[in-house]
């Protein structure tokens, strides 16, 4: 995997980068020498694809990660400490390498809190630099792809069941599609074997029995773009196997799927986008069931954008139309991971700076974290009953997306806004109805606060119903601030 991964370093790095590359392959593979893998493969094999996975696979172009990948296990595994990654390297390398380590040397009550401790050790090291993240699912992903050597089948199960409540989630905030939906598959395999198999084998028969008619309308589709002059590259995607289960349990019919088999149409520019958007609804009848989406002028809040518009594509079955760009088509397949490729000038510090003031779950993280700054338990917990839980996505009334945990409500989104808007808001207006501050937001939901211009904080009784980590830190500040003025 090291030479395939050599093979490819050249198109971004310089000599002198590809050289320490391999000296970090190197330095890791005599750190690991004579240790061995369940699979009975040479350990170094490990970092070797970790490494390759997150330069080729996940996109992330940068010399210091890709050495911090190989280098990822050594301070954990082997008698190796930071000053000497430091000294052999430099301080990025060594602080993304320690950032991906486990605590192992500290006597932890219970394994529960170890993996407790670490995930919030991983998570608050996450919003001091995007890359350690990459480097954690990359190294995630290839454990999760050679799970079945795991010679305790439950503790390959639990690392299977952690990847999907973490991981899985993560990757998908942070716009990893193609990661996301790798490992969901894994799990699912490995998790649930049969309807894993069930799932598998109705994917193989349905495209099977359709395949004529997929390549007919590929056909089509490049036909009429070609009329018009427009340049394009045309893939299809089928929704991965977990994803696919989850939804025939509700709806049972694959033909009722908007979503189950997505043409993917890349072009050249935006003012492409529509026309191609144009030509599409000329050709095939659009299904009246509301599945249009404009996520190129509302963005998702991962920063994926596309226009998706659901179409009859053959024998009366849902086809999904996503049109983009070549830049969003970057985005939309891996995250953060390419912001470095798509914004050359900017340094990785600006790039960071960025994503903490303005991507909502970087934000948010930070947001837990100043609220639970040394309490472990209620961040860990505020995590994952805020951002990784399921999401409702809900709408500003000038178009803008949000996400919410599920369970959130309007008042919630009001500091979401503008704290100011949190503390004098009274009601809202939801899709033209008038509700309460505690309403719980629903999918789709467009939403217009009404404030009190006489307000000035919002009163304890509102911590019953917020869930946010922000909406909490302002009422607490608020309700602290209104009993300091009340005292003077």
């Amino acid at each position: 995997m090291f030479q395939l991964l050599l093979l490819e370093l050249p198109k971004y790095f310089t000599a002198e980068e590809i050289a320490l590359v391999i000296k970090a392959h190197d330095y890791a593979a005599l750190k690991h020498q004579g240790v061995f893998r369940d699979s009975g493969e040479p350990y170094i094999t490990h970092p070797e694809n970790v490494a390759y996975i997150l330069f080729d696979e996940m996109g992330l172009h940068d010399v210091n990660s890709v050495c911090a990948a190989l280098l990822h296990d050594v301070i954990e595994d082997t008698f190796t400490n930071k000053e000497e990654i430091i000294q052999e390297f430099n301080k990025e390398i060594a602080f993304l390498v320690e950032a991906v380590t486990k605590i192992k040397n500290i006597n932890f009550v219970s394994k529960t809190k170890r993996e407790q401790d670490n995930t919030c050790l991983l998570l608050r090291r996450l919003i001091m630099d995007y890359r350690v993240i990459l480097i954690k699912l990359a190294d995630r992903l290839h454990n999760m792809r050679t799970i079945e050597f795991k010679k305790i089948k439950k503790k390959a199960h639990a690392k299977s069941l952690e990847t999907l409540q973490l991981f899985v989630p993560i990757a998908d905030r942070i716009g990893a599609y193609n990661i996301k939906c790798e490992l969901e598959d894994l799990c699912f395999k490995d998790l649930y074997a049969s309807k894993y198999k069930e799932i598998k084998g109705i994917t193989t028969d349905y495209l099977t029995r359709h395949q004529s008619e997929i390549e007919d309308i590929l056909r089509e589709i490049r036909y009429v773009l070609q009329l018009e002059g427009i340049d394009n590259e045309l893939r299809v995607r089928f929704k991965n196997a977990y994803a696919l289960y989850k939804e025939l349990r509700v709806k049972q019919k694959m033909s009722t799927l908007p979503d189950l088999i997505s043409y993917q149409i890349e072009v050249e520019s935006l003012k492409e986008c529509y026309i191609t958007l144009m030509l599409m609804h000329e050709k095939y009848k659009v299904a009246n069931k509301g599945y249009f989406r404009d996520f190129i002028s509302s963005a998702k809040p991962n920063g994926y954008r596309a226009i998706h518009t659901t179409v009859t594509g053959f024998k009366n079955h849902y086809v999904q139309m996503q049109i983009f760009t070549k830049n969003m088509g970057l985005i939309n397949k891996y995250g953060f991971a390419v912001l470095r490729d798509l914004y050359p000038d900017k340094s990785f510090r600006e790039i960071q700076e960025y994503l903490m003031t303005k991507d909502s779950f970087m934000a948010s993280i930070k947001e837990i974290e100043d609220l639970y700054i040394i309490d472990n338990d209620s961040f860990l917990k505020q995590v994952y009953g805020e951002l990784l839980k399921e999401q409702v996505q809900v709408y500003a009334k000038d178009g803008t997306m949000y996400s919410f945990p599920k369970g959130a409500c309007v008042l919630d989104f009001a500091y979401k806004i503008h704290s100011e808007i949190g503390d004098k808001a009274d009601r809202a207006l939801v899709n033209g109805k008038m509700v309460g501050l505690n309403y719980v937001l629903k999918n789709e939901d467009v939403i217009e606060v009404i404030i009190d211009e006489n307000k000035l904080k919002q009163d304890s009784s509102c911590l019953d119903f917020v869930v946010t980590a922000m909406a909490k830190r302002k009422i607490r500040e608020g309700v602290k601030e209104l009993s300091r003025t009340r005292t003077k």
